[in-house]
């Protein structure tokens, strides 16, 4: 277990180093203290960050430590196209262990009995927006199968759009309760989601350093056994030394897609953020050794639009090269937005593009699967 004591006064630490940084802010009037592990000075093109100059390498860990596995410790990979692998890197729901695993953003209102009969993997939607009861987090422990299956949880989004980055005392006692929480779910406890917001960025030369650092101190918070995966809406974030910072720590950049779109109120919800894929090519994504998580926000706007055969057959083969090479990957849709075809259709039930998406890919990995059928 973490120390709480220790953690506050860490957090207490930090917070009269830096306490004239407010990390919830964009504005221009933040002012950086120079510390140890944090770099002094960057280069700002357009707003985003292109190069660091006199950065101090992050410590190490102490050999106390838990260790992660090395990179180089992963299986060897295969030198078979990742197609020919792809009718058995599922190998079906009594499978004990499993390297792709599709899931949806919540189970959209199919029964977690039905859903977890039908998938491995369960992305837990509803931590993002409440933290439940102990009581909830013991029954889903309850209605997990069977060993390979996995809960994936969205960080509360206290953490992520409230407070942001700006991980004080109050952060980590919160994120103290919230942990424990999530321990309830164990053994099918998988990797933890942070979800940042569009209006979240980086930033100007003034607050971009801080954001750095705190990033890199999360490593004194969060638990260096477990698996975290990290998605971040503005461009900003996509850079060198983010991705640094992530590889660091083993921490999994989430591959994302988006189209903007028109939102209800007029605007684009994914604001500044340009549509298609996240990093732009897969070649970016800082190498973690455990896994790849990509997720899929819909073709046609927000949570809207099926992806479909083709564009699945290429993400399910990337999805299977990872897998032979001895990392999980994970397929995530969160294009949960009723399926316009199933609408205009007349079609009963009406399902969303995320469960035809989900039971489409369990087709073309292990035959006709999906709870909605």
């Amino acid at each position: 277990m973490i120390d709480r004591g220790a953690l506050l006064a860490a957090a207490e630490k930090r917070k009269a180093a830096v306490e004239t940084i407010d990390l919830t802010r964009d504005d221009d009037d933040v002012r950086i203290p120079t510390s140890a592990g944090c770099a002094t000075k960057v280069e700002i093109i357009n707003g985003n960050i292109v190069r660091s100059v006199e950065v101090v390498k992050p410590k190490q860990r102490k050999q106390s430590e838990p260790k992660r596995r090395k990179r180089s410790e992963a299986a060897t990979p295969s030198t078979q196209p990742a197609s020919q692998h792809t009718g058995r890197c599922l190998p079906g729901p009594s499978s004990g262990s499993r390297r792709v695993r599709i899931t949806t953003s919540g189970a959209l209102g199919c029964p977690v009995e039905e859903y977890v009969q039908a998938f491995d993997t369960l992305e837990l939607n509803t931590t993002f927006y409440n933290i439940p009861r102990d009581s909830m987090w013991r029954g889903w422990r309850k209605k997990a199968p069977r060993e390979s299956f996995q809960y994936v949880v969205k960080v509360n989004d206290y953490f992520t759009h409230t407070k942001r980055l700006n991980i004080d005392a109050d952060w980590i006692k919160e994120w103290q309760s919230f942990w424990e929480k999530c321990q309830l779910l164990r053994p099918y406890l998988g990797p933890i989601l942070f979800q940042f917001p569009p209006s979240f960025k980086i930033g100007t030369k003034r607050n971009a350093l801080a954001k750095l650092n705190a990033l890199q101190q999360l490593s004194q918070v969060l638990d260096p056994d477990q698996h975290f995966v990290f998605e971040f809406r503005h461009t900003s974030w996509y850079c060198p030394e983010v991705y640094a910072v992530l590889a660091e720590n083993d921490w999994c950049l989430a591959n994302i897609h988006v189209i903007a779109g028109v939102s209800m109120d007029g605007e684009s919800w994914i604001r500044e953020l340009p549509d298609g894929p996240w990093p732009r090519t897969e070649a970016e994504t800082p190498p973690c050794s455990w896994g790849f998580y990509r997720r899929l926000h819909g073709t046609e706007g927000q949570y809207a639009g099926a992806y479909g055969d083709a564009i699945l057959r290429g993400y399910l083969d990337t999805a299977c090269t990872h897998a032979v090479q001895g990392r999980t990957a994970y397929i995530a849709f969160n294009n949960t937005v009723a399926d316009m075809d199933d609408v205009l259709s007349g079609r009963q039930p009406v399902r969303s593009s995320a469960q035809k998406d989900a039971e489409l890919c369990a087709q073309l990995l292990q035959g006709p699967g999906g709870p909605w059928a």
